[in-house]
């Protein structure tokens, strides 16, 4: 129920068909549903709750009296932060409307919450998964990295290649529902991470002279997006600086972050598309020390460290075949990959003994540990690899013991390990309302059992020299 009216008696320059146009906001106590591991299941929060109406009328009227939470809500989407709504009022509170009303979103603001309790959306053949419950609703929703903590996640978000919501990191609260727009002064966000002290973000972005928004439906971009730089910013939304002073103008992007300070990142700096490694000025949230990692013609990226940061996994290419080579110079030189020819590698975490996971037909990409470290977890188009069409597997560290995780027929990408190793997040299309939806999931993991005898036979893999051919990209052995 609504709890009070507030009144922003600031009135507009102008009147509205002879009434006072004004602002108006509606605040509620609501319970809100809380990720599993908060403290209290339901709390009571104060929300700000404004509106957008559109009643399909094609010029100003009075609606009826609105009584209820749910009747506004028939007529009126949602938003937090402010948003204005042209209105006059009545003795009842009688909304007198324009047909579409203006929005303006503050920095720090909190998602809708549930009415009930958040459905739990897990397939019943999902058995890594105790529950999965939505985190986000509407627009899409990429690319979830956890704080050191486990407090916050940082994630892109866009509304469509027309918005420029994406040029903004969004700081997700897992004790309650709070969300944090981060403005950042840049162009579209292609990444982010925290810094282990947890005191700034790092995001990689495009120039601002990029207007169109990455279409974060694609599973990866096969075309490398331009001159992305790296930056940091604290999560108050103060402070943007370069985390790298004096990068050069090429693409810099994909980064990670690990406990010790280490950080690996994906650069064309040096002509080729390589990892580059790097140690973090937690002082300063800047980047130190940068040095190469991978020395192989080939793309090189999506890297991201074990839980004990020893070693790093991330996807390549390795053409061979003067063809290969020709067809991935020629694609480089137009600054596009071909996701099929990319595969799973690890290496320890200064890119020496590296090892070969996978050999697949379909696409890869996202590569993480999971949290005992014996196996990568990763999403990919395996049932079908003409398909868009991806789910997350799991896989030893030498490429056997093959297993999906996720049964959803839509997009599951993005697999993020919280510090604990008890929750997963990933983004889904799972319950989409509309087909460009991508929402985020939190996911109570069920670890299978691993000797530490396994994990070191799993290391095994595949050396650059000694590549396995497998016969079917199902039946890895």
């Amino acid at each position: 129920m609504i709890e009070n009216v507030l009144f922003d008696f600031r009135k507009l320059a102008s009147t509205f068909l002879g009434g006072s146009v004004i602002h108006i906001g509606l605040r509620q106590t609501v319970p809100v549903v809380n990720p599993p591991f908060a403290e209290s299941t339901v709390p009571v929060v104060e929300h700000q709750w404004l509106f957008n109406c559109n009643f399909g009328q094609p010029s100003y009227f009075h609606h009826p009296s609105v009584e209820s939470f749910s009747e506004l809500s028939d007529n009126c989407t949602m938003s937090n932060g402010l948003h204005s709504i042209s209105s006059q009022i009545s003795k009842k509170l009688t909304l007198g409307l324009v047909l579409a009303c203006s929005v303006v979103i503050y920095g720090c603001t909190s998602l809708p919450p549930a009415k009930d309790k958040a459905k739990d959306v897990k397939f019943p053949s999902e058995v890594y998964f105790k529950s999965v419950l939505p985190l986000t609703s509407g627009g899409q929703n990429r690319g979830a990295r956890w704080s050191s903590d486990g407090d916050w996640i940082a994630f892109k978000r866009s509304e469509g290649q027309t918005s420029r919501v994406c040029s903004a990191v969004y700081l997700k609260k897992m004790r309650d529902s709070e969300l944090k727009t981060v403005p950042t002064g840049k162009g579209p966000i292609l990444d982010t991470a925290f810094l282990p002290n947890g005191q700034r973000v790092l995001f990689s972005a495009l120039p601002t002279s990029e207007a169109i928004c990455p279409d974060l439906m694609k599973p990866m971009l096969d075309t490398l997006p331009g001159n992305a730089q790296i930056f940091g910013v604290k999560p108050n939304g103060e402070d943007v600086i370069a985390a790298e002073p004096g990068a050069p103008s090429v693409f810099n992007s994909q980064i990670a972050t690990c406990k010790n300070n280490s950080a690996v990142f994906t650069s064309t700096r040096d002509g080729d598309i390589q990892l580059f490694g790097a140690v973090i000025d937690s002082s300063f949230g800047t980047l130190g020390k940068v040095h190469r990692l991978t020395r192989y013609l080939g793309y090189d990226g999506m890297a991201s460290f074990s839980p004990d940061c020893t070693k790093i996994v991330w996807l390549a290419s390795r053409p061979s075949s003067d063809r290969e080579i020709r067809k991935f110079k020629k694609l480089a030189s137009q600054r596009r990959i071909d996701p099929k020819t990319l595969n799973i590698w690890i290496a320890d975490s200064d890119g020496s003994n590296a090892q070969q996971v996978t050999h697949t037909q379909g696409s890869v990409l996202n590569p993480v540990f999971t949290p005992d470290g014996g196996y990568i977890l990763f999403s990919s188009n395996l049932k079908d690899p003409q398909s868009d069409q991806y789910g997350l597997y799991r896989v030893k560290l030498d490429g056997s013991d093959l297993k999906q995780v996720t049964e959803s027929s839509g997009f599951d990408v993005d697999p993020s390990f919280s510090p604990d190793g008890k929750y997963l997040v990933f983004s889904s299309s799972r319950g989409a309302k509309f087909p460009d939806e991508i929402n985020l999931f939190l996911a109570e993991w069920l670890e299978p059992q691993v000797s530490q005898a396994d994990i070191s036979d799993n290391s095994k893999g595949s050396s650059e020299e000694n590549q396995p051919k497998w016969n079917s990209r199902l039946s890895w052995s």
